[in-house]
């Protein structure tokens, strides 16, 4: 009769058990990252292609695959406690596809967007490094100086009021110029647009720009209030 009681109780305490079991939180958090994920890698694309690069957009995809697989993994070793395994499965699955979709893509438009004739270059190569005795720009940007260059960067908000302009400062990133303060030299860059290349008004959108490239000593910007540039670019192409 004993036996017989532990037998019948055993399905009532394993259905009870099962009540007990929580979703895994990194299942939730992997599907509900889907959708800012998905929106990110849309948008980076789609500004990589005509407007601005939105950094970072990968980690998020690489986020929910990482917590879509911990969450796999709990479950398959605690079914008891945990449960959500389409969801985690959904997760993952999307997550991977976005970044399937957003590596080649942006290396595509890596790939095509620097102009035939030109050298592709970025501000952090236009740092000085202290350890080689680098003061205020290094020995690279002057062995630039002649060269054509192709450099993306923001126009700083000082010609914000001036319509279409052809002389202009462009920065690195907004995170000195637009709130008080001034740009270091090296995140900085006068920029002249000639022959035929058409001028800029100014937005926070990212502008994309080829030509010849100058660096020199520091000197005044006097035309645009701005002191010590010493990197100059004559734009013959622009891509706003």
């Amino acid at each position: 009769m004993g036996t017989m009681i532990a037998e019948d109780s055993a399905p009532a305490v394993t259905d009870a058990l099962a009540d007990y079991r929580t979703v895994s939180k990194s299942a939730i958090i992997a599907a509900l990252l889907v959708l800012p994920a998905g929106a990110f890698v849309l948008y980076s694309i789609a500004t990589q292609l005509g407007l601005e690069a939105l950094p970072g957009v990968l980690p998020l995809p690489l986020v929910g695959i990482t917590l879509g697989v911990i969450a796999l993994s709990a479950i398959r070793r605690y079914p008891n406690e945990y449960v959500g395994k389409p969801l985690a499965l959904f997760a993952l699955i999307v997550h991977l596809a976005l970044l399937a979709v957003s590596v080649p893509s942006h290396a595509y438009i890596q790939a095509t967007e620097v102009p035939e004739g030109y050298l592709a270059i970025s501000f952090s190569q236009l740092q000085p490094d202290p350890e080689k005795g680098e003061a205020y720009m290094p020995r690279s940007a002057f062995d630039l100086t002649g060269k054509r260059v192709f450099i993306k960067g923001y126009i700083h908000p000082g010609v914000a009021s001036a319509g279409k302009v052809d002389h202009f400062i462009l920065v690195r990133d907004f995170g000195t110029c637009c709130f008080g303060g001034t740009p270091q030299p090296t995140h900085m860059m006068e920029v002249k647009i000639v022959n035929t290349a058409p001028r800029v008004k100014y937005s926070t959108h990212m502008v994309r720009l080829a030509g010849t490239f100058v660096a020199t000593p520091p000197q005044s910007a006097d035309a645009l209030g701005i002191q010590d540039v010493i990197y100059h670019l004559e734009a013959d192409y622009v891509k706003h």
